[in-house]
C-alpha cells in the first residue's frame, strides 16, 4: 500500500511566510499619488515576485514528495482501469453488435410502417377530394335545374331544389381529410422480467461550416427565426480581429470594443 505523506511546515517554509508577510503589509500601505511612489509601486510589485517565487522554491521539495505518492497511486489506478475496461471489452462488443442489430431491424419497421402511413394518408386525400367533387356536382345539377324550374315558372319548386343545391355547398365544407395513424409494429419498449430495453428517439444536428450555412443561419437568428443561444459567440477570436483591424474604443457590427490596461512584473 501506498504510504500517505502527512504535510509538515519545516523552520524554513515558515521563516519565508513571515519574511513574505511583513512585505505584502507594507505594500498595501502604499498608496500611488506622484511620479515617485508610482515607481516606488513598481519596486514592490517586483520585490514581492521575487519574495513569492522564495516561498514557492522553499514550500516546493514537500510538493514534489506528494506530488511522488500521487502520479504512482494514479499510474496504479490507470492500471486498475485498463485492466477492468480489458475484462468489459467483450460485454461491450456483444452489447454494441445487438444493439446495432435491434436498431437496424426497428429502423425497417418504422421506414415501412411510415410508408404504409404516407400511402394510407394519400389515400384518404383522394376519398376526401373525390366526395367533395361529387358533391360539387350534385350542387351544380341541383342549381342548374333549380333555373329550369325558374324559367318554367315553377317557383316553388324552383326555391326548394336551390335549397338543395346551397346544402350540398354547405357539405363540401364539411368533408374534411382523415389523419391515418399507422400502428407501429415493434414497441418502443421491451419489457422483461430482469431489465428493460427502449429507444430513444432522438435528432442528430450537423452543424453550419460554410460561410454561406453560417450566414443563412446568422440571418434566422436574425429575424427571430431561431434562438441567440443557437450560436456561441468566441471573444478570443473577436479580439484578435480586433487587433488585426486596430479597432478600439468603438462599437461595431454590435460588439463593444474597448481599450484596457494591465501591468505585469517580470523578475
Amino acid at each position: 500500500m501506498t504510504e500517505i505523506i502527512k504535510p509538515e511546515e519545516s523552520k524554513e517554509m515558515t521563516v519565508a511566510k513571515v519574511n513574505a508577510k511583513q512585505l505584502c503589509e507594507t505594500a498595501l500601505t502604499l498608496n500611488v499619488v506622484d511620479v515617485e511612489s508610482y515607481d516606488s509601486a513598481a519596486e514592490k510589485r517586483v520585490a514581492l515576485a521575487h519574495a513569492k517565487a522564495h516561498v514557492e522554491t522553499t514550500f516546493k521539495p514537500l510538493i514534489d514528495k506528494t506530488m511522488d505518492v500521487k502520479r504512482e497511486a494514479e499510474s496504479a489506478r490507470k492500471e486498475a482501469v485498463q485492466l477492468l475496461e480489458k475484462a468489459l471489452s467483450p460485454f461491450v462488443a456483444a452489447d454494441n453488435y445487438l444493439r446495432q442489430q435491434r436498431n437496424t431491424f426497428f429502423t425497417e419497421q418504422e421506414r415501412i410502417r411510415r410508408e404504409a402511413e404516407k400511402k394510407a394518408q394519400a389515400k384518404a386525400e383522394e376519398e376526401a377530394r373525390k366526395e367533395r367533387m361529387k358533391l360539387a356536382e350534385a350542387s351544380r345539377k341541383a342549381a342548374e335545374k333549380a333555373a329550369e324550374l325558374e324559367a318554367e315558372g315553377k317557383k316553388e319548386a324552383a326555391a326548394a331544389m336551390m335549397e338543395k343545391a346551397e346544402e350540398k355547398e354547405e357539405q363540401i365544407e364539411e368533408v374534411f381529410t382523415k389523419t391515418v395513424n399507422v400502428e407501429p409494429v415493434i414497441e418502443r419498449k421491451t419489457k422483461l422480467d430482469n431489465g428493460t430495453v427502449y429507444k430513444i428517439i432522438d435528432l442528430k444536428i450537423t452543424i453550419p461550416e460554410t460561410p454561406g450555412e453560417i450566414k443563412a443561419l446568422c440571418k434566422a437568428i436574425s429575424e427571430g427565426l431561431l434562438p441567440v443561444g443557437c450560436i456561441k459567440i468566441s471573444a478570443g477570436d473577436l479580439k484578435k480581429w480586433a487587433k488585426l483591424e486596430g479597432k478600439k474604443n468603438c462599437k461595431i457590427y454590435g460588439i463593444t470594443i474597448e481599450e484596457t490596461v494591465e501591468e505585469r512584473v517580470r523578475k
